[in-house]
């Protein structure tokens, strides 16, 4: 009977703890940031200005180091498309010229991959037009 009690107790084991084929484990949530500076303004008719990109990728509160974003601009007078990865610390940096006139929504995509799961963020950029002069913030 003990011998009997025994070998049940360690078939139940074998099969409790063997793992399942395919078994699905959980991504790890991530978060995205992006903001632009300068992100709004005015220009004079036919001029640009820099606008620093920057932001971090951060997945269960650590930010991850090479990961790779894509950029895209809805809005840009151009094609404009980046492919950037991530600093040591998750954050990363990249810039774009709007122009006189131009209303930009800049976005950045992480797709995730097998231990963390995917993340968006979104800016916008408005540069007002007038006449001449210089460039005037905000």
């Amino acid at each position: 009977m003990i011998a009997a009690t025994i070998a049940g107790i360690m078939t139940l084991c074998v099969v409790a703890t063997k793992p399942i084929a395919n078994q699905a484990f959980a991504q790890t949530p991530c978060s995205l940031t992006l903001s632009a500076y300068p992100n709004k303004g005015t220009l004079a008719t036919g001029e640009g200005i820099r606008s620093d990109l920057t932001g971090k990728l951060s997945c269960g509160g650590t930010g991850i180091s090479g990961a790779t974003l894509d950029f895209s601009c809805n809005g840009c007078s151009g094609e404009w498309h980046r492919n950037l990865k991530t600093d040591d610390s998750g954050n990363f940096f990249t810039n774009i010229w709007p122009m006189a006139g131009e209303s930009l929504k800049i976005t950045a995509n992480y797709g995730g991959d097998s231990d963390h799961g995917p993340a968006t963020a979104t800016t916008s950029i408005a540069m007002k037009e007038k006449s001449g002069g210089r460039f005037e913030p905000g």
